[in-house]
């Protein structure tokens, strides 16, 4: 099950594709490996890490879409993609004016890629799900202090609290991967809020989607130490039932980035 999610972002090539990863949907051993031999060296033995098969599975698929997702766009195969990772584990591209990141959580795998363009992405999905005899108020007390005053009433108020709680929280990380910076930036100095005009972009129609209204959110650093986003879009949407999906799209001139991912942005830049 494969949805490809074309966005419209001014001057930019985008795709963002979503594949569904179920206990129903797994591949067999052989295509398994026939997605390994796909993928590069060092994300095999990242694969292997893993210590279930369904897990090995999308962290390979997020792989092979990785480098599948930006040679559609460049128009070259998969083999002529090549991928790197930085120190905090952000995807970035050799060689080429191209821009990736992947996400999974629960049945999906989600990749999103720009290309020919300044435009940094980052993609997160989330599953709302809880531990046994767990309830959301002791699940959101232990995260509590990673939202804003604003979010947290955003999130309390909310006829669904755990959805909304998603919705904010792959806002978050959507927007801090897109920078190379992961959970190393302090998430309660970023404010998502719902915008009710335009995005800096869109995503097209998807057959997966519940009937929910799809998010625009603007983001806010808090911290006055930081450069504030420009020209920053975060659009989130409901993949089904317990599956959140946020895509980020940061300007790299605009924010505050990981110093090694800035370095090879730069790179891509100057070739």
């Amino acid at each position: 099950n494969a949805e490809y999610m074309g966005s419209n972002v001014p001057d930019c090539s985008m795709l963002a594709v979503a594949v569904r990863v179920s206990a129903e949907t797994l591949p067999s051993p052989a295509q398994f490996e026939k997605l390994m031999g796909m993928s590069q060296i060092q994300d095999q033995q990242r694969v292997m890490k893993f210590v279930f098969y369904v897990d090995r599975v999308r962290a390979v698929l997020g792989h092979v879409l990785s480098r599948w997702v930006v040679g559609r766009l460049a128009g070259l195969s998969t083999e002529q993609v090549e991928l790197g990772r930085t120190k905090k584990g952000r995807v970035f591209v050799k060689g080429g004016h191209a821009n990736v990141n992947v996400s999974h959580s629960g049945d999906w795998v989600l990749c999103v890629a720009a290309l020919g363009c300044d435009k940094l992405v980052g993609v997160d999905v989330q599953e709302q799900k809880l531990k046994k005899n767990e309830s959301f108020e002791d699940f959101f007390d232990n995260l509590q202090y990673s939202f804003t005053a604003t979010e947290v009433l955003s999130i309390t108020n909310s006829s669904n609290k755990h959805t909304q709680f998603c919705r904010h929280w792959t806002c978050k990380e959507s927007f801090s991967k897109a920078l190379g910076m992961g959970m190393s930036l302090e998430f309660s100095s970023i404010d998502t809020r719902v915008n009710r005009s335009p995005s800096l972009f869109t995503i097209s129609p998807h057959k997966f989607a519940r009937e929910c209204e799809d998010w625009s959110v603007s983001v806010i650093i808090s911290d006055t130490q930081r450069p504030q986003p420009q020209n920053c879009g975060v659009v989130s949407l409901l993949l089904d039932d317990t599956h959140a999906v946020a895509v980020a799209v940061v300007t790299a001139s605009s924010c505050e980035m990981d110093t090694e991912f800035a370095k090879q942005i730069d790179q891509q830049q100057q070739q």
